[in-house]
């Protein structure tokens, strides 16, 4: 009985710790951050598993339909080339704002 009181003390220590650690931020998260080779395996895990979970209801566009591509590609210009830019675009005005924003 002593033995499975220690090891159940030793697993609530392990993870009241483990959401210590979690919810004090200091761990760079951050998507240009090198991170410990098993927290870039659980962050693929997680990561995987959300987009298997919250895309199950979506139904994928007509792909070889050119007005979906065209309507993509008028999407991403108007929000998405900013940040992450355009072919063959190198820079831009907010791509060093956005940049800094992800560093933090």
């Amino acid at each position: 009985m002593k033995i499975i009181s220690v090891v159940f003390v030793t697993l609530a220590a392990a993870a009241f710790l483990s959401v210590l650690f979690i919810y004090s931020g200091s761990y760079n998260i951050g998507a240009d951050a090198h991170h410990w080779p098993l927290t870039t395996q659980l962050i693929g895990i997680l990561r995987d598993r959300s987009i298997i979970k919250h895309s199950e209801e979506l139904t994928v566009p007509a792909l070889a339909d050119s007005t979906q591509v065209l309507k993509g590609a008028g999407q991403y210009a108007a929000m998405c080339v900013g940040c992450h830019l355009a072919p063959g675009v190198k820079d831009s005005e907010l791509r060093p704002v956005f940049i800094q924003c992800h560093l933090i």
